[in-house]
């Protein structure tokens, strides 16, 4: 499920937006791990499972979120990515919020 955000958005938005998509698309036990850090992940999170899911980030547009929508992206402007995602850890940890 693509973010459902656009340039127009403003900070605020994109923010609850991504808290929303990753209340429903990243499983439980993986966002309550987040905080302890990715060897407390990995220990709930299987490799295949993790393999499985990573299409559905993908295909939200976060992990390339000033890419234009044509590559996968959500055309964000770098500092409404910047702002907007700020809160989450989405290359490191998926989905720790700060």
């Amino acid at each position: 499920m693509r973010l459902a955000v656009t340039r127009d958005d403003d900070t605020e938005t994109i923010t609850a937006a991504a808290r929303a998509w990753i209340d429903s698309n990243v499983p439980r036990v993986w966002r309550d791990a987040a905080p302890h850090g990715r060897q407390a992940i990995r220990s709930v999170r299987s490799r295949s499972d993790y393999e499985a899911w990573y299409p559905i980030f993908a295909d939200s547009g976060m992990a390339v979120a000033t890419w234009p929508v044509t590559y996968g992206g959500l055309d964000l402007t770098a500092e409404q990515a910047g702002g907007g995602l700020r809160d989450f850890d989405l290359t490191e940890r998926v989905v720790q919020i700060r």
